[in-house]
């Protein structure tokens, strides 16, 4: 089923009136578009619609900035203090929080519903086609967090991630680890790697899916609810030379990431470039789109990315020797 943004915004529009997400008949009050964006299915309840409603709109409204988040709060009834039957009741609480006029808080909550609209198309977008619901979307990385150290002995990766659940009942994750050696071609011994659970998840099941990429499974301490987070992080120790490149390569939508690398200071690399959003064979290009970046005084080296594209490549490579 696709949908516009100019769809969404009028079914949220719809939605604000009266009780906002408390209204009696809920169920009936979600149209089309909505019930994309929130995963609501046909045996959903109302409570169940409530709910689903009320974390996504809390979700989405996270990404604005405060005033408009206060905005999205009064015309939904997100707080429970904002359990009115009227909408005039919570513009009144807006008006007190925003300290300005009644117009003007109205023009701040209309400017957020079209923002939420957006942000929700965007999602669905990155996630497959416009205005539906896929597999892949039942999670996505609100942050991701990699570590690679290459001054203490044998070098070792590091991975802390911060996901939200896109729907009810996420309980395991299915993840990938692609550790590039140099000179690898497809036939060769697959490279081996150890992988241990820091914290935040049980290993269930790990496999070959290429010579350089091991895909496993992650079973969570609990199943997750729509618009629930959860952080896990994990250990990486590689047991042969590594190619000199650290990228993210996010399967689904993220929101940000963090590369780092800490290089020894007696073995500093003579080239080191920042990949920002590049093809997976530009990773490795000399004449590929990379800008120059610098260690600092303890051999680190750090990059952010935010609303990183899946199936791109986000990190660094460097050079030794000339």
């Amino acid at each position: 089923m696709n949908f516009s943004v100019t769809d969404l915004v009028a079914e949220l529009k719809n939605l604000r009136k009266g009780r906002g997400i408390q209204a009696p008949h809920i169920v009936d009050r979600i149209g089309p578009a909505m019930r994309a964006v929130c995963a609501i299915t046909e045996n959903d309840d109302a409570a169940s619609v409530r709910q689903k409603v009320a974390a996504r709109l809390r979700d989405l409204s996270a990404k604005l900035p405060p005033d408009l988040q206060i905005g999205v709060t009064a015309a939904f009834g997100l707080d429970d203090t904002l359990h009115t039957p009227f909408y005039k009741d919570r513009l009144r609480w807006a008006e007190d929080e925003l300290e300005r006029n009644t117009r003007t808080v109205r023009r701040r909550i209309d400017e957020a519903i079209v923002q939420l609209a957006e942000l929700a198309v965007h999602r669905m977008a990155a996630n497959g086609l416009p205005g539906q619901h896929s597999a892949s979307s039942r999670w996505y990385n609100a942050d991701i967090r990699q570590v690679l150290v290459l001054d203490q002995g044998s070098a070792h990766a590091m991975e802390q991630r911060r996901i939200v659940a896109d729907e009810d009942g996420v309980s395991e994750l299915d993840l990938a680890l692609t550790v590039p050696t140099p000179d690898a071609v497809p036939g060769d011994r697959p490279t081996e790697v150890t992988i241990d659970v820091l914290y935040g998840g049980r290993l269930l099941e790990r496999r070959m899916e290429s010579t350089e990429r091991i895909g496993y499974r992650l079973a969570l301490p609990r199943p997750l609810r729509l618009g629930d987070e959860h952080e896990f992080a994990l250990r990486a120790l590689p047991r042969r030379e590594l190619a000199p490149h650290y990228v993210c390569l996010p399967r689904h939508r993220c929101d940000r990431c963090e590369v780092r690398v800490r290089f020894d200071l007696d073995r500093r690399p003579t080239r080191l470039e920042r990949l920002d959003g590049v093809y997976q064979r530009d990773i490795v290009d000399p004449r590929g789109d990379a800008q120059p970046v610098g260690l600092d005084a303890c051999g680190e080296v750090a990059e952010r990315f935010t609303n990183l594209t899946p199936g791109l490549a986000y990190g660094l490579r460097w050079t030794f020797g000339d």
